[in-house]
């Protein structure tokens, strides 16, 4: 069975992430349904195109910084023979006695708030080609 990280996180933990996050990734998502445009072309979470498939070694974390309120984990693809890419750096933030997904950062230097800002800005689909 396929999961759609995506629709698994919004769906089923949308508590988790922070309101400006939520709000910001279902706008993108509205008005690419309405003007059937590619939107967020790319898994936004996971930093792919596509997640893998049955049997791939998958996803693991290397570390985490936690500066007072805040968290940076870095998280890497298993690749064969025992490699790892740098894939996405969630950042969160401990607010009210939980910690929120409040950004995303991707190697190539952008993130997920700076992506939808310029998605508004652009005719380009955001696409994050593998």
């Amino acid at each position: 069975m396929d999961v759609d990280s995506i629709d698994l996180a919004l769906k089923e933990r949308r508590s988790a992430f922070d309101a400006q996050l939520a709000k910001a990734v279902k706008a993108v998502e509205a008005d690419a349904l309405r003007n059937r445009d590619a939107g967020l072309d790319f898994d936004w979470i996971l930093n792919t195109q596509d997640a893998g498939d049955p049997g791939d070694p998958g996803y693991i974390v290397r570390s985490a910084v936690v500066s007072e309120e805040t968290c940076r984990i870095e998280v890497y693809r298993q690749l064969p023979k025992g490699r790892l890419q740098k894939e996405v750096m969630p950042e969160l933030r401990f607010e009210n006695g939980r910690w929120l997904f409040v950004n995303f950062h991707y190697p190539d230097s952008a993130d997920l708030l700076r992506l939808t800002k310029t998605y508004f800005d652009s005719a380009e689909p955001l696409g994050k080609p593998r």
